[in-house]
C-alpha cells in the first residue's frame, strides 16, 4: 500500500504552495503534474522515521513543485485522471469524477490524545511543516521523534 502523505500529500503542498505564492491556474496544474511525479510513500517500515520522512518529503518537494511551475516549465495536463496519473499507479478502482466531490471543505490537521492525556497536534504534520521551512531532514526526525514521546 501507498502512505497517503507520500502520494496525496505531496500534491497538496504543491496546491498549497501555489496558492500561497499567488499563483496562476497554469502554475497549479504543472505543479500538481510535478508533485503527482514524485508520488512515493509505501507503507512499510514502523515507528515516528519513516513516516516523518515520508511527510517531510512531501512536503518539500510540494514546495518544489510549486518553484519549478512559477518558472515557466510545463507538466502533464491530466497528472491526476490521466491513463497513467497517480490515481492509475495507487487503485485499479480510482474514480476521477469523485476528486472535487468535496471541494472547498476545510479539514483540521489530525490531533490525538498522548499518554499523558494532553492534546498534541499530529507529529507528521508539524514534521513536515519544519521540513518545508528549514530543509534540514536531522532536525525533523529528532523533533518528530521527541513529539511522538511526548
Amino acid at each position: 500500500g501507498w502512505r497517503v502523505a507520500g502520494t496525496a500529500g505531496r500534491v497538496g503542498a504543491a496546491v498549497a504552495a501555489c496558492r500561497t505564492l499567488r499563483r496562476s491556474s497554469a502554475e497549479h496544474l504543472a505543479a500538481i503534474a510535478f508533485a503527482a511525479t514524485q508520488a512515493a510513500g509505501f507503507s512499510i517500515g514502523t515507528g515516528v522515521s519513516v513516516p516523518a520522512l515520508v511527510a517531510g518529503r512531501a512536503a518539500n518537494d510540494g514546495i518544489e513543485s510549486a518553484v519549478v511551475a512559477s518558472v515557466g516549465l510545463i507538466g502533464d495536463p491530466l497528472p491526476l485522471e490521466g491513463r497513467r496519473g497517480l490515481l492509475a499507479l495507487v487503485s485499479d478502482a480510482a474514480d476521477p469524477s469523485k476528486l472535487a466531490d468535496e471541494l472547498g471543505t476545510v479539514w483540521q490537521a489530525q490531533r490525538h490524545l498522548a499518554n499523558d492525556g494532553a492534546v498534541h497536534d499530529d507529529a507528521l504534520f508539524l514534521a513536515a511543516l519544519h521540513l518545508s521551512a528549514s530543509g534540514d531532514l536531522a532536525s525533523v526526525l529528532a523533533e518528530a521523534e521527541s513529539l511522538a514521546n511526548r
